[in-house]
This record gives structure tokens, C-alpha cells and sequence, in this order.
């Protein structure tokens, strides 16, 4: 017989699936079924882990204020577990929430304290998501020459991580920045190189964004 352990460990991976697929009500039916399934106060680890994705089936529904109250519950386990890689990636989260809430400035302090906790454990991937996120967010705040400073400390971290779709990604953001501030032949540019990565990966969606883009220029 299974235990309530394996029981929920299963839903929640239905819960994935169905995340993936975009079904994100019948994805929050088996987090939710995978919750009751375990005990909270001792399997802290797979209750965070469940926690962050529901919050991120709310942030897909454009549930923000409820995206965020489920991405603070894991910080609470990550500090209660001393976990400072938790802590990190819960504060990213929250932080995502709070870009999405358009509340900027806490937005910003909480995607560079994770960037500072990343950094000390040489997450580099996690640092390079970080780094793109905070220029976006500068890019919001109408300081592009700071946005261009972190999306090429991303653009960099990506180049050592071989994550092309990472690198295309920056690029195309840094081509919207060039277009807004009227550097239309540098935004060209910039989307025409990250068109050529997005090609080689097949990735169909980046490609056909990136060609309105173009069209715009």
C-alpha cells in the first residue's frame, strides 16, 4: 500500500502535467488534493515545494496578490529549515509577484537580495534569470542605461552556461530597450541575432515574437 507520502508525491505530479498543459484549474485541484496528503509540519520540504507551484498556477492566472501569499509560505519554511537557497529562490518569486503587482521598488530589493544570495552560492543560472529580471524591471523604471548593465551580466552568465534560448531572450529585451530610447538601427541589431539563435532551437513562439518586433523597427 502506498503511503500518504508516495500518494501525494504522485498528484503533484499530476499537477505539473496538468501545469504544463495549461490547466491550471484542474493543476490546482491536485496541489491542493497533494496538500491534504502530507503532514505540513514535518515534510516541509515537499509542502514548499508545492506552495511555490501553486503560486506560480496563480501568477498564470494572473492571480498576483494570491501568486504572492503562496510564494511567502515556502520562505517561511526555508527559514525555519535554514535552507539559504530556499530563501533565494522564494525571494525571486515574491519578487516576480511584486513586478507583476506593479509594485516596483520592492520588486527590485527583493530580486537583489536573491541575486546576492545566488552569487555567494554560484548560482549562476538562477543569477542570470535574476539579473535579466532586474533589468526589466529597470527598464519600467525608465533607466535604461542600469537595465543594459544587468542584461549584460545576464547575457554573460548565459554565455557560460551554453543557454542559448537564455541569450536570445536577453537580447530581444535588449533590442526593445534600444527601440524605446530610438536606437532603431541598434534594436534591429539585437533582434536579428537573437531571430538566428531562435531559428537553430526551432522555437517557434520566440520566433514569430520576435519577427513582429522586426516589423516594428
Amino acid at each position: 500500500i502506498n503511503s500518504d507520502a508516495d500518494i501525494s508525491r504522485t498528484l503533484s505530479n499530476l499537477g505539473i502535467v496538468e501545469k504544463e498543459l495549461g490547466n491550471f484549474d484542474a493543476a490546482l485541484t491536485y496541489y491542493m488534493a497533494a496538500l491534504s496528503k502530507i503532514d505540513e509540519k514535518t515534510d516541509l520540504k515537499a509542502a514548499g515545494k508545492i506552495y511555490s507551484n501553486i503560486g506560480i498556477v496563480y501568477k498564470h492566472l494572473k492571480q498576483f496578490h494570491k501568486s504572492l501569499e503562496y510564494y511567502q509560505m515556502p520562505l517561511k519554511i526555508s527559514e525555519d529549515l535554514k535552507d539559504s537557497l530556499g530563501i533565494s529562490r522564494a525571494y525571486s518569486n515574491m519578487a516576480s509577484s511584486y513586478n507583476n503587482m506593479e509594485m516596483l521598488d520592492t520588486a527590485l530589493y527583493y530580486f537583489k537580495i536573491s541575486n546576492e544570495m545566488r552569487e555567494h552560492f554560484g548560482d549562476k543560472l538562477g543569477l542570470a534569470i535574476g539579473s535579466a529580471s532586474i533589468g526589466d524591471i529597470l527598464i519600467k523604471r525608465k533607466d535604461p542605461d542600469q537595465a543594459l548593465y544587468y542584461y549584460e551580466k545576464a547575457m554573460k552568465l548565459y554565455l557560460e552556461l551554453s543557454d542559448n534560448d537564455g541569450y536570445a531572450t536577453t537580447l530581444a529585451s535588449i533590442g526593445k530597450m534600444q527601440f524605446a530610447v530610438g536606437k532603431y538601427q541598434k534594436a534591429y541589431d539585437s533582434y536579428i541575432d537573437a531571430l538566428k539563435i531562435y531559428e537553430k532551437s526551432k522555437k517557434r513562439e520566440d520566433i514569430m515574437s520576435i519577427c513582429l518586433d522586426i516589423s516594428d523597427v
